[in-house]
């Protein structure tokens, strides 16, 4: 399957006290989930995976600079669908690398598709990075693309994980809260709503 589109332009970064930098970020966050319920609207039609596709690139950049989109099917193998990354040349590296991502036993997503529960990882080291990688070469391109923190968020269909929204920060200073896992659960579900979950 192969979408093709822009994510929105980068909003240049706003420069005032953090008390200012706060007030903006509690505003966006309000933003966001109707920007996002507005775009899974204005589509309804499509399957699973291309209806994830748009959701995660409307979230780009508010809730990360890369998303990608897996589907779980009813056998229980994993279709990563599509990815977005705020540098284009990124989305085309990852979207290139699509079909041959299999997770391994240990990595973060088959403990969310098995637990059916979000995760938080505020921080993404290199460690976590050679623990998911397939073998050297993928190692290389993980570092490239850059995650600095990850949240994994399964969208339950009908009582399964039928997909896994990842939204991932690559700015270094940028690190995922709680904060931000809950309105990244508040997207998901106001999809799941949309869709008749």
């Amino acid at each position: 399957m192969k979408l093709r589109g822009k994510p929105r332009s980068l909003r240049p970064a706003r420069r005032g006290s953090s008390t200012r930098q706060r007030t903006v970020s509690s505003v966006r966050r309000r933003d966001i989930v109707g920007e996002v319920s507005r775009t899974i609207a204005a589509s309804p039609h499509g399957d699973l995976g291309v209806r994830l596709s748009q959701l995660a690139r409307a979230c780009i950049p508010d809730m990360g600079e890369m998303c990608i989109v897996d589907v779980v099917h009813d056998d229980g193998s994993v279709d990563r669908v599509d990815a977005w990354h705020v540098d284009p040349s990124h989305t085309e590296s990852m979207r290139a690398m699509r079909g041959r991502f299999t997770p391994r036993p240990d990595h973060p997503l088959v403990e969310v598709i098995a637990s059916g529960r979000p995760l938080l990882l505020r921080s993404v080291d290199d460690r976590d990075l050679a623990r998911i990688a397939k073998d050297a070469t993928h190692l290389v391109l993980l570092r490239h693309f850059g995650p600095r923190s990850s949240m994994r968020v399964p969208v339950v269909l009908n009582g399964r994980t039928a997909a896994v929204v990842t939204f991932c920060a690559t700015e270094p200073s940028r690190r995922f809260t709680p904060a931000d896992l809950d309105l990244a659960k508040r997207i998901v579900a106001r999809f799941v709503t949309t869709v008749g979950g």
